[in-house]
């Protein structure tokens, strides 16, 4: 998980958060 990812699940701290997260890793 990138430092951005990371930053943005603490942010949201939201179910949602996860697939926002899986889109980011796909693209990194």
């Amino acid at each position: 998980v990138s430092r951005a990812v990371r930053h943005m699940y603490k942010r949201h701290g939201n179910g949602e958060t996860e697939q926002e997260i899986q889109m980011e890793c796909t693209m990194e």
